[in-house]
């Protein structure tokens, strides 16, 4: 039996196609697993009132970093960062009220665990009242155990606002 003239190209092609599906599936599992072994933490900023009962208490900013990858993170600090000059605005004390207590740094997370810091709207506007500011915009921000910063979206705060509702 004879092959046709055609068929040594046909089988070339074949070949080549073949290679380059096996390049290009290689790449993307080398992809995903640089990926998966990356430190990646997702940082968000929320509002949260403190429950006295039969009223509520002051309002509490809330940073939280969640571990979003599959690697385990150490969490050194968590923190407001301001855009212009890259200052950080820490809680000035540990928070331990029921349903809102700060997680003691340096805090190791597992894929899905979060570490979170309270502050009042008080001490905030208080911050950003002495730095002569009306308003800002801050960053969420936390820093992990190898030095990398990881920063959420804006978070925009209104200075006499959060003044006024800090002493409700």
């Amino acid at each position: 039996m004879t092959l046709p003239e055609w068929f040594p190209e046909l089988k070339d092609v074949v070949l080549f196609a073949l290679a380059l599906w096996g390049a290009v599936l290689s790449t993307i599992n080398w992809r995903k697993a640089e990926l998966r072994d990356r430190r990646i933490l997702r940082v968000v900023a929320g509002t949260a009132m403190h429950d006295l009962g039969s009223r509520l208490g002051q309002p509490f900013a809330r940073v939280r970093a969640t571990n979003a990858g599959q690697r385990a993170v150490t969490v050194t600090s968590i923190w407001f960062e301001f855009p212009d000059d890259g200052a950080k605005l820490f809680a000035r004390s540990y928070l331990d009220l029921p349903g809102m207590t700060d997680t003691r740094l340096p805090a190791t997370l597992s894929d899905g665990q979060s570490a979170e810091v309270w502050m009042s709207y008080e001490d905030i506007g208080t911050a950003l009242a002495d730095r002569g500011m009306a308003s800002a915009i801050l960053f969420p921000a936390c820093e992990d155990s190898a030095g990398q910063k990881h920063k959420g979206e804006p978070w925009s705060v209104n200075v006499a606002e959060f003044i006024n509702m800090g002493r409700r």
